[in-house]
C-alpha cells in the first residue's frame, strides 16, 4: 500500500515490501533458583508483499515485545522476521516458520492472497490474530487458529456507503476500482452497501492492474456521468492519481476510499474522506491508553505513529505477549486463551466468534484534507 516511508529508528524495515510478525515463545527455565533462565528460543517471521504494512506496525509490535521483557515477566518472548518479495515464495516462508517451531503469529500482514499462508499455519496448529487482512472472503473457514481484530471488507464499505448517502447525501455514486480479485470484491460490497442504503444510481468503472497513473478518461466519464459522490475501492497506490485525475476534470463531489487514503504522500481536500478498519491517532486523543502508546512509540522511535495499523499490531501482539502469562506456553493453549479472550486493548474489548472473527470491530471515518488527515468519528458501536 504505497511506498514503504521508514521513520527515524525503523532501518531494521528498510526495502521490506510488507511484514507481519510471528511470535516465538522462550519458556523460564524452571526451578525457583533462577526463573529467568530461557529455553532454547526459535526464530520469528515476517511475511510481506506490500510495501509499508510492516512499517510502522512492525515497531508497534517490537516495543510491546520489549516493554513485556523489561518487565521481568515469568515467560520472556522473542521476535525474529522473514522477509520475501516474492508471492510465490509466501507458502515456502510459511513452511519455513512452521519448521522452526514458532508457537504464533502476528499476522500475516501484507498480503492480499492470505488464505493458502493461513492454511499453512492452521494445519500446523500455530495461532494467529491477523491485523491488517480484510478480505471477506476469509470467513466462516471452519479455522481453529485463526483470529481476526480488525473488520473485514462488508462491513467497512457498509459502513462508508452509510456515510456516502447518509451525511453526504449522494444519491449518483461512482464507483472506481481495479480489476484484481480483492478490488473487485471491494467493489462489490460498496455496490451493495450502496444499494442498500438508498442510493438510486450506482454506475462502476474498472481499469487494468497495474500502475497506471492515467485515469483522464475514467475522470471525464465520471465528470459526464454527474456523479454526486466518487468512492475509490482500487488499490492504495491508486487513490492519489485518482483523485487528481478527477479533480483536474473538474468533478468537485466528494471522494470516499478506505485506508489507502491515509498512507504518507496522499494529499486530500475538504471534500476526501476515509472509511477504514484500523484507528490512526497520531496525537492520542482517542482515549488514554493510546496517548500512552503514541508516547511510548515516540519516545522510542521519535515520531508518532501515522500509518495504519500500528495500534492494531500492538493490540495483536499484546494478545499473545497476555496469553503467556500464568506459564500458558504451548500454541494449542494459547490458541485456546486468546479464543476465549475478554480482556481490552488500545482499540477496545477483545471477544471473539466461533470462526475468530472479532465481535464489535471498529470503523473509522477519517476527512483527508491537504495538510494530512484527522479522525472524525468511530462508525461501528464498540463492546462494552
Amino acid at each position: 500500500m504505497g511506498q514503504v516511508q521508514a521513520g527515524k529508528g525503523l532501518w531494521w524495515l528498510g526495502g521490506v515490501l510488507g511484514a507481519c510478525l510471528l511470535l516465538i515463545v522462550m519458556c523460564s527455565g524452571g526451578g525457583d533458583e533462577d526463573p529467568y533462565i530461557p529455553a532454547p528460543f526459535y526464530r520469528d517471521v515476517v511475511i510481506g508483499q506490500f510495501g509499508g504494512v510492516g512499517t510502522e506496525a512492525g515497531a508497534a509490535v517490537e516495543l510491546a515485545v520489549e516493554r513485556h521483557n523489561a518487565a521481568g515477566p515469568r515467560v520472556r518472548v522473542e521476535l525474529r522476521s522473514y522477509a520475501t518479495t516474492s508471492a510465490a515464495g509466501l507458502r515456502a516462508l510459511a513452511e519455513r516458520a512452521v519448521a522452526d517451531g514458532v508457537y504464533g503469529i502476528v499476522g500475516p500482514a501484507g498480503v492480499l492472497d492470505v488464505a493458502p499462508v493461513v492454511q499453512v499455519f492452521e494445519d500446523a496448529g500455530v495461532p494467529m490474530v491477523a491485523y491488517d487482512t480484510t478480505d471477506a472472503k476469509l470467513r466462516d473457514r471452519g479455522w481453529r487458529y485463526w483470529h481476526r481484530i480488525v473488520a473485514d471488507d462488508e462491513l467497512t464499505w457498509t459502513e462508508a456507503a452509510r456515510h456516502v448517502t447518509g451525511e453526504l447525501r449522494a444519491r449518483k455514486v461512482a464507483v472506481l476500482h481495479d480489476q484484481s480479485p480483492v478490488p473487485l470484491r471491494r467493489a462489490e460490497w460498496a455496490r451493495r452497501g450502496l444499494a442498500r442504503a438508498g442510493a438510486a444510481d450506482v454506475r462502476t468503472w474498472s481499469y487494468p492492474r497495474g500502475f497506471t497513473t492515467e485515469f483522464s478518461a475514467i475522470a471525464e466519464d465520471v465528470k459526464g456521468f454527474k456523479a454526486d459522490a466518487v468512492v475509490v475501492a482500487g488499490r492504495a497506490e491508486d487513490a492519489g492519481p485518482l483523485v487528481r485525475a478527477l479533480r483536474a476534470a473538474g468533478v468537485k463531489a466528494p471522494v470516499v476510499g478506505d485506508d489507502g487514503l491515509l498512507w504518507p504522500g496522499f494529499t486530500g481536500d475538504a471534500r476526501v474522506w476515509a472509511v477504514c478498519a484500523c484507528l490512526v491517532d497520531p496525537e492520542g486523543a482517542t482515549s488514554p491508553a493510546t496517548q500512552r502508546f503514541v508516547e511510548s512509540f515516540r519516545a522510542t522511535y521519535r515520531e508518532a505513529p501515522r500509518q495504519p495499523y500500528a495500534v492494531e499490531a500492538y493490540d495483536a501482539v499484546t494478545l499473545f505477549l497476555e496469553a503467556t502469562a500464568e506459564d500458558r506456553t504451548t500454541p494449542g493453549v494459547i490458541n485456546d486463551w486468546i479464543g476465549a479472550a475478554r480482556t481490552s486493548g488500545l482499540t477496545g474489548t477483545f471477544r471473539f466468534d466461533g470462526e475468530g472473527e472479532r465481535l464489535g470491530p471498529g470503523v473509522h471515518l477519517y476527512q483527508v484534507g491537504e495538510a494530512g488527515f484527522r479522525h472524525v468519528a468511530r462508525l461501528t458501536e464498540a463492546l462494552p
